[in-house]
């Protein structure tokens, strides 16, 4: 190790001498601190006694009482310690700064410099301007695994990578013309088995009297933490290229609602690279978009995640659905550092939900349409009947309409025109039909309407006269001028009526306007009810008895008064076993 070196980096002054006796040693150097403090060119001290600069005043202590002389002959004040560094013999002087105001500003920090430097948890090095190492710590040796003196024979370009080495010398170089104080870099060594490691350079540089003298370098061991940083960063680079493949919107947005991160479908939508976004507030990207955000971007910033569907417009021809959610960032306390966005393109989605809808739509006008008129069908109208029955909305009536002669009209002129005088019926109805009722087509030439919100009876029987008044009008088709009818009944409802009941009843009261001679208006009472029921029972009576045979035919002759001839018969056919005895007439010729 070179002493002088060493000891010129050191403020205290130092004597170095042929050996520890003060009274007998000669001086063989001194350090510039030395000759400095003292006056004295350094030719002048070497080889002369150590006893002409220092005068013993007490010793029975180990840092010696002493006199410094100074080339004036001014005795100062000062303390000596004697120690021993690779077989030098160094004389370290402190002078007492409090007695004399001339006296330079030292350092405790030197009293321990060869501790530090040998017991100094990182490497520390001195190196010459060249580059070569003057000084090693005992941590560097283990790091490079190469003894203290291998490595005084070599210089940091011998154990630097060599993809490492420029920018270390230009550092140097911007150190050597006092560009600047000091540099921090990470680079790689090598050892002495070839290994290479990662450290942590921290060089600083000496000068004495404006001249550089030495490089300080602080070297520390960061294989460990650089991978594991190329484990972070491959992670990240993986994570990124995750989060680049997925076919969504991914960013990071800060509490002051600027974007942090962007990934690149990004730059896709908007066609602006992912730089574009950094710093910038969504305000700004979204442009009038923003106003459909903002509420849930706040939202976001209070802690609760966000979930909903836009519609953004401006960034193609048609608007762009997306299905977006926020994510808040919380940290260990619960604090809002920002959120996460992740939005899905569902224009596609959307769209097709649309045609679903439309086609659900047409099918529900096709299933629940009467093809014919336009009007709803007979399903529709039973579903809302049966609606209105469980909604417990019970002041509403059922009007049954049926046409009259419609059999004679189609067999007159035909199907189409009968089609085509349905239509204008069912035009009729409707112009006349409030908003809150319902009319709809059963079939053939019955129809139907659901009157609601009627409180009086009679007001019933006034809107079915309405409906049968516009009906007795002409119905103008393409070749002939028609006169219609119709026969309606009317069912009210009553609590505890079933749909079938009542649809029942709407229908005994218009057979019964047909009875009475069409074009009439009938409301169901309980006696139309018995009476078809009594009608039932007979039927059912004469269909069984016929098909036993149980009856007798008679031929009754009919006469002329006028001239006595036969012009036919009576026939009479009797019923056995019927307290009444019914006859069906038939005239035969």
């Amino acid at each position: 190790m070179d002493v002088q070196n060493f000891i010129d980096i050191l403020d205290d002054l130092i004597i170095v001498c042929s050996s520890s006796n003060a009274e007998t040693a000669s001086i063989l150097s001194v350090n510039s601190a030395f000759l400095e403090y003292t006056g004295y060119g350094l030719n002048e001290l070497t080889h002369q006694p150590a006893s002409n600069l220092i005068r013993i005043v007490k010793s029975d202590t180990p840092e010696s009482e002493i006199d410094l002389i100074n080339k004036t002959g001014l005795y100062i004040p000062a303390k000596l310690n004697i120690q021993k560094n690779n077989g030098s013999n160094l004389f370290i002087i402190k002078v007492y700064k409090n007695k004399y105001e001339h006296i330079h500003t030292r350092t405790e920090s030197n009293k321990y410099f060869h501790y530090l430097l040998e017991y100094s948890s990182i490497g520390l090095a001195l190196v010459d301007l060249n580059g070569k190492f003057i000084t090693v710590n005992r941590k560097l040796t283990k790091l490079l695994d190469h003894s203290e003196k291998e490595l005084l024979e070599k210089s940091f370009q011998d154990i630097t990578h060599p993809d490492d080495l420029d920018k270390d010398i230009n550092f140097v170089n911007d150190l050597l013309s006092q560009k600047i104080s000091h540099y921090e870099i990470n680079k790689r060594y090598f050892t002495k088995s070839g290994q290479i490691i990662w450290i942590q350079l921290n060089v600083a540089v000496i000068f004495k009297k404006k001249r550089p003298l030495h490089f300080i370098a602080q070297i520390q061991d960061i294989t460990e933490k650089q991978r594991y940083l190329y484990h972070l960063e491959m992670a990240k680079s993986r994570i990124e290229k995750i989060i680049n493949s997925v076919p969504a919107l991914i960013s990071y947005v800060d509490k002051d609602l600027k974007y942090r991160y962007v990934n690149k479908k990004y730059e896709d939508t908007y066609s602006k690279p992912t730089s574009f976004y950094s710093g910038k507030h969504i305000r700004k990207v979204l442009g009038t978009n923003y106003a459909l955000v903002e509420k849930y971007a706040k939202l976001a910033l209070t802690g609760i995640e966000q979930e909903f569907t836009i519609a953004v417009s401006g960034l193609a021809p048609q608007e762009i659905h997306f299905q977006v959610t926020y994510t808040p960032d919380l940290n260990k306390d619960g604090d809002v550092s920002g959120f996460f966005v992740c939005a899905i393109d569902i224009t596609e989605v959307k769209e097709k939900e649309t045609l679903l809808t439309q086609q659900r739509e047409t099918l529900n006008l096709i299933a629940y349409t009467d093809i014919t008129t336009h009007l709803p069908n007979r399903s529709a109208f039973n579903e809302e009947l049966q609606t209105q029955i469980d909604y417990q909305d019970h002041n509403f009536a059922v009007l049954f309409i049926d046409l009259d002669d419609f059999k004679q009209i189609n067999e007159s002129f035909g199907h189409q025109e009968g089609d085509l005088l349905l239509r204008q019926v069912a035009n009729r109805l409707a112009s006349i039909t409030r908003k809150e009722d319902f009319l709809a087509r059963l079939g053939g030439d019955e129809f139907a309407i659901i009157i609601r919100n009627v409180s009086d009876a009679k007001r019933y029987t006034e809107i079915a006269n309405e409906y049968l008044m516009r009906s007795k009008e002409p119905y103008q088709l393409d070749n002939n001028v028609i006169y219609s009818s119709v026969s309606i009944g009317i069912a009210i409802y009553r609590p505890g009526i079933e749909f079938n009941q009542l649809l029942r009843q709407a229908d005994l009261a218009m057979y019964q306007s047909k009875l009475l001679g069409k074009n009439k208006v009938t409301i169901f009472n309980t006696e139309l009810e018995k009476e078809a029921s009594l009608k039932h029972h007979r039927t059912q009576v004469f269909k069984e008895l016929l098909n036993e045979r149980n009856y007798s035919i008679c031929f009754q002759p009919e006469y002329s008064i006028t001239n006595g001839k036969l012009y036919g018969f009576e026939v009479l056919i009797r019923i056995n076993g019927l307290e009444t005895v019914s006859y069906t007439h038939l005239r035969a010729h």
